[in-house]
């Protein structure tokens, strides 16, 4: 008797008792209409069952489809009216449909594709009106665009910036009004920006700051 087996990628949202299924078990559960059993189905991913699947109603069962990676499905579902539908999309990393999905009307859509990578992605991503967007540009590391965001105007944007390290970039964020910023340019040991920050009005930024700079001082 044919058995189907699970992927392992399935193994940690479907039941152990669905890891491996005889074709009767499948066939039982392609007739039901509750959508557990659909996303059970759809795990399994043969082509018929997909081709059906990809069309149902319940956004939970046609994220299972997406998530299947095939590019079948993929063409239709990067159209899908379910965000989470496109943000699973989009996480394939799929030219054509990136190329789609950095217009999308939803941030975390955009914050996906900017994850990416892709430079022609990141040459529109990096101007986007939301921040947590122009934070997952910024965590790509590119010159051209922490040259723009160590002037952004969220706070989050410019400690991402921080993270880098870039010597010109500390420069500027050392004066930062964002305390958080100050830390982030800190935790980088520079002895010209510690001698700068042991002077810090916080205490949250001059305490770590004197105990880097003494221990730089005692290391010499």
């Amino acid at each position: 008797m044919k058995k189907y087996k699970l992927r392992d990628k399935y193994k940690s949202y479907i039941s152990y008792d669905y890891w491996t299924v005889t074709e009767e078990e499948l066939q039982k559960l392609r007739e039901s209409n509750d959508s557990s059993d659909k996303c059970i189905v759809a795990s399994f991913e043969q082509e018929k069952d997909l081709d059906r699947l990809v069309h149902d109603k319940d956004p939970k069962v046609r994220s299972y489809v997406a998530f299947t990676g095939k590019d079948k499905y993929l063409s239709i579902l990067v159209n899908d009216s379910n965000e989470k539908i496109r943000e699973i999309v989009a996480h394939q990393g799929r030219d054509e449909d990136l190329d789609i999905l950095v217009h999308d009307p939803d941030w975390k859509v955009r914050a996906i594709v900017a994850e990416c990578g892709r430079d022609k992605d990141l040459d529109i991503l990096v101007k986007d009106k939301v921040a947590s967007v122009r934070k997952a540009v910024a965590k790509q590391g590119r010159d051209r665009d922490l040259d723009v965001l160590v002037h952004d105007k969220i706070v989050s944007v410019r400690r991402g910036v921080a993270i880098f390290g870039r010597d010109k970039d500390l420069d500027i964020l050392v004066h930062d009004k964002a305390i958080s910023v100050r830390q982030s340019v800190a935790k980088h040991g520079r002895p010209k920006d510690l001698e700068i920050l042991i002077k810090d009005d916080h205490v949250s930024v001059s305490y770590p700051a004197h105990i880097r700079y003494w221990k730089q001082q005692d290391d010499y």
